[in-house]
């Protein structure tokens, strides 16, 4: 079974018909592609490969359940804990292009020698070769990150599809996830949720380095500047008192060091947006399918949290040493026992709760009940300095590339931009991802900054309205089309890390993560009135 589930899996997502697609535009010169064909060609391509894969599984799980009748053999569990191991042991081979210390087929723990899993030759396809595949869950990757690629999509938060901005059309959905879960099981769903997350610990990996290599170089001197900036900048809570034309020099300063920095925060949220949708896909199939499961974990999950926040999972410290106290000459005789005794009892609690996290992490990871963009992929050593001031000044220079979309409810790159930007979500996704890999003041000092953009920004205005200066075109009053933009990538920030700017917002513990210091310190740092003087929340409800 376990050959046989093999070979259809390597088999059925060969893409071969896609391959040949891709090969005959690429054959076309430059001018006279049409992309959008092509990617409607992988689209409905892939929804193809994924129905005859799923009808392939289901017909050969169908003929182990009507045997296990006859053999009397728990068929159904052998067929799931097989798959499981199939699945996870092809993940596992796939993500050692993202790791540094690569794991044999041979010495994987998934491998047996009494029932091995066989070893198939990578694709000889060369858009595969040239990304790296290795086997069938790496094939399948890289198609949904062709789909999805922000240089030809536009992710829509309020629908979680992935359109086309020039005809609407959409190319990655529902459809598209539904189809795959059916071909590769919640299992394998999961498998490639947790390749796209090895993916994502690569690239925040590779933007620390190009970080230190362009902003720590000698020739450059960035670290200096940023000195100096944050400086000009502080205290955050006055204006500047350089105005916009400090921060157009920033900028300029600045933006030749940002595009391989923005390139990888745009894949980071790409990848996040993917195992959002993923994770969403697994939720609802655990919803629909074992809903007594599904409420058991969500109410574990619960009391786990409010446990860590109320410091009663952490043990009864606070009662030992009370107790301890009233009987101090009988622990000075019996000091050196009771401490190796403490000691050791400590050390078994420590590891008990370790595990029972580390396994219940799993649950959650399967269920699709984990928060996606509050996952913590790498522990920073050594902090970024400046981080929040490249960030920032990231921010204000894509802003201007922006427009808000009514239809689909985000900010897409703008007709009359010579730029590459994409759409905004991928990067407000990443960018969240990012800040949450680092100490909470980097994200607080972000905001801070931006806020100080903002009322930099409208106390111009409002002089330059006294004064009776001509407005720009696009001018909203006090407000500028950037500064618009910016709010909404503040907007769409809060949403994505699922924590509302209201004031009034009462902390949930379903929302434990670092986010949460958001709804504090926007309103702080930007007046509650700006977001309302755009009409953001209008122009959402009518697009919907």
């Amino acid at each position: 079974m376990v050959r046989k589930v093999s070979f259809i899996l390597d088999e059925e997502c060969h893409f071969t018909y896609l391959s040949a697609s891709i090969d005959q535009y690429l054959g076309v010169k430059a001018s006279k592609r049409d992309e959008g064909s092509m990617i409607r060609t992988i689209a409905a391509e892939f929804v193809k490969v994924m129905s005859n894969l799923s009808d392939h599984m289901g017909a050969l799980r169908l003929s182990i359940e009507y045997i296990q009748d006859y053999v009397d053999l728990p068929g159904l569990k052998m067929w799931q804990e097989e798959i499981g191991r199939v699945i996870s042991f092809y993940v596992e081979r796939e993500c050692n292009r993202f790791i540094k210390k690569k794991i044999s087929a041979q010495n994987s723990s998934y491998q047996s020698d009494h029932i091995p899993i066989p070893v198939f030759r990578p694709s000889s396809t060369s858009m595969f070769r040239k990304d790296g595949c290795v086997n069938f869950m790496g094939r399948i990757m890289f198609v949904l990150l062709q789909l999805t690629s922000p240089t030809h999509s536009t992710f829509s938060p309020e629908l979680a599809t992935w359109f086309n901005p020039k005809n609407g059309q959409e190319l990655c959905g529902i459809r598209i996830f539904s189809a795959l879960g059916e071909a590769l099981t919640p299992m394998g769903v999961r498998g490639l949720n947790q390749l796209l997350g090895f993916r994502v610990v690569y690239d925040t990996n590779k933007f620390t380095t190009l970080y230190k290599e362009q902003l720590f170089d000698t020739e450059t001197n960035h670290i200096n500047f940023l000195d100096n900036v944050r400086k000009v900048l502080y205290p955050e809570e006055k204006v500047c008192v350089e105005g916009s034309q400090f921060y157009q020099a920033l900028i300029d300063r600045l933006d030749s060091s940002m595009g391989g920095l923005l390139g990888l925060i745009r894949s980071i949220g790409q990848s996040q947006l993917l195992r959002r949708q993923l994770s969403n896909y697994l939720q609802f199939s655990c919803r629909m399918d074992a809903t007594l499961l599904y409420h058991s974990i969500q109410a574990l999950d619960r009391s786990i949290l409010r446990q860590m926040v109320c410091g009663e999972f952490e043990g009864d410290d606070e009662d030992d040493e009370e107790k301890d106290s009233d009987d101090e000459e009988e622990e000075e005789e019996k000091k050196e026992d009771d401490d190796e005794d403490g000691d050791v009892e400590e050390k078994r609690k420590k590891m008990d709760k370790t595990l029972f996290l580390t396994g219940f992490s799993k649950l959650l990871d399967s269920t699709g009940l984990n928060e996606t963009l509050s996952t913590l992929f790498v522990v920073s050593k050594d902090p970024l300095e400046g981080l929040p001031v490249v960030i920032t000044c990231l921010i204000l220079a894509i802003a201007p590339r922006l427009e808000f979309h009514t239809e689909f409810g985000t900010l897409v790159q703008s007709t009359t931009s010579q730029h590459s930007v994409s759409d905004g979500s991928p990067i407000a996704a990443g960018i969240v991802t990012l800040l949450h890999q680092f100490h909470p003041s980097y994200l607080i000092q972000v905001i801070k900054y931006l806020g100080q953009y903002i009322r930099t920004i409208v106390s111009e205005n409002f002089r330059d309205n006294l004064s009776g200066k001509k407005k720009k075109k696009g001018d909203l009053g006090l407000l500028n089309p950037q500064v618009i933009h910016i709010i909404i990538l503040i907007e769409q920030m809060c949403k994505f890390s699922q924590t509302p700017r209201s004031s009034s917002f009462l902390f949930s513990y379903s929302h434990l993560h670092v986010f949460f210091i958001i709804y504090k310190i926007v309103y702080q740092w930007i007046p509650e009135f700006v977001f309302n003087l755009i009409g953001y929340s209008d122009q959402r409800k009518q697009s919907s």
